[in-house]
């Protein structure tokens, strides 16, 4: 069977299994771009049982290239672990008894000193970057590092929000504020919910307009945004201001500020998605605050992008 054919069989696989639709299309896609890679260099007809882990290097090593040299570790990385779990899903339609690429990994990327918190400056920069937005792609990204700035989502529960997971809390008839609602959180636990600053509504806001539903963050077709996309913007961004971006530093800058700022353990164990310090008897024992407590600690206190200014001086536009 070629690997081509293949494609189909894999992705109804995956559809039975009820795997998401994004994931289904990264593995197919991947495959695809795999097979016309390996026809083209191999003068072959890409069968699937002429795959080897030499070949699977080959193609690491062909991205690098087309990348002019600049394929992070880390993104290389990625690929190596999409390439094997593709092949895993062809082995398993194809009934073969393990995964031809089981013992192939790329090498692990160097560690970098990124994971400390971004300095009040550089956050001030890339905002001023990005606003106001010159295109959807900039719109989306100043979108993303807002949400992620301000209440620390991890990657896939980013790419995973819709519009309708934008809740308004009231008390009574007034509106107290809105949060985000997390249905699939990372890493298990329940469902949960991540409060939204005043500046962080108004940019979520002016990102949906009119929309009702559908992702939150879209790709210029309209489309949900990948993990890999998402990964890639915040790369992209980096790049244009000479800084270390990702989505888990803006989550770790997140947590360290609202630390700062005097957030309650049980809080931050709330919105983070942490297991409660079993040190601590009375973090997810006693606090744990609900959704209006939630929403006035963080729009009184502690938002770090509605308190970026106050440390800068100059008032902060994000909304053009």
């Amino acid at each position: 069977m070629k690997i081509e054919d293949a494609v189909g069989v894999v992705g109804a696989r995956m559809q039975a299994a009820n795997r998401k639709e994004r994931t289904r299309a990264e593995y197919c896609s991947e495959a695809r771009t795999f097979a016309v890679w390996f026809a083209r260099e191999k003068q072959s007809d890409a069968t699937v049982r002429d795959l080897t882990v030499v070949n699977a290097d080959e193609y690491l090593a062909a991205l690098e290239k087309k990348a002019g040299g600049t394929l992070a570790a880390g993104t290389k990385h990625h690929r190596a672990g999409q390439l094997r779990a593709f092949t895993g899903h062809l082995a398993s339609a194809l009934g073969w008894p393990s995964n031809p690429l089981a013992k192939f990994s790329a090498p692990k990327p160097e560690r970098r000193e990124v994971g400390d918190a971004i300095g009040h400056a550089d956050m001030l920069r890339m905002l001023e970057e990005l606003t106001p937005p010159r295109s959807l792609v900039d719109a989306v990204t100043r979108g993303i590092v807002v949400l992620c700035y301000d209440c620390g989502p991890r990657t896939s529960e980013t790419a995973g929000l819709q519009v309708a997971d934008r809740l308004v809390v009231r008390a009574g008839e007034e509106a107290v504020g809105e949060f985000m609602k997390v249905s699939q959180p990372a890493k298990g636990g329940s469902e949960r919910i991540l409060p939204l600053g005043v500046r962080a509504g108004e940019v979520i806001d002016d990102l949906v307009g009119h929309r009702t539903s559908g992702p939150l963050f879209v790709g210029r077709r309209g489309q949900e945004l990948s993990i890999g996309a998402i990964q890639d913007r915040m790369q992209q961004l980096g790049q244009r201001l000479g800084i270390a971006v990702s989505v888990q530093r803006l989550r770790r800058t997140s947590a360290s500020w609202q630390s700062a700022y005097g957030a309650a353990t049980g809080h931050l164990d709330s919105v983070f998605g942490w297991k409660p310090n079993p040190a601590d008897v009375k973090s997810g024992h006693y606090i744990i605050p609900t959704a209006a407590q939630l929403l006035h600690a963080h729009q009184t206190l502690l938002s770090p992008l509605d308190r970026l200014e106050l440390h800068l001086g100059e008032p902060l536009r994000l909304v053009g």
